[in-house]
């Protein structure tokens, strides 16, 4: 998760909690990750990290950044947020 610490912006499809994707990619999040709520990290999944397909997930588990930072682990990503997929678990995981 080395990337969480630079993350600050980016681009997906679809939506986010029902907001539209333009105002998805103009969201701005915060420096601090502690302060991320469960929308700032649906918006990371999908615009920084390229993979939208698990917004639901993270919005299920209510990932807020706090939680990333300190409880999600790799058995957590494959067995509660159900990221299957070993490239996607090592890019999220930050390689």
């Amino acid at each position: 998760m080395n990337e969480l610490k630079s993350a600050a912006s980016g681009g997906a499809s679809g939506a986010i909690e029902g907001i539209p994707v333009s105002d998805v990619r103009s969201l701005r999040l915060p420096k601090d990750i502690t302060q991320w709520r469960v929308l700032h990290v649906q918006a990371w999944i999908a615009i920084t990290m390229e993979l939208p397909l698990y917004m639901d997930n993270f919005q299920q588990g209510s990932i807020n950044g706090l939680v990333l930072l300190h409880h999600v682990t790799e058995d957590v990503l494959v067995n509660i947020l159900g990221i299957a997929d070993d490239l996607h678990l090592k890019k999220i995981m930050g390689g």
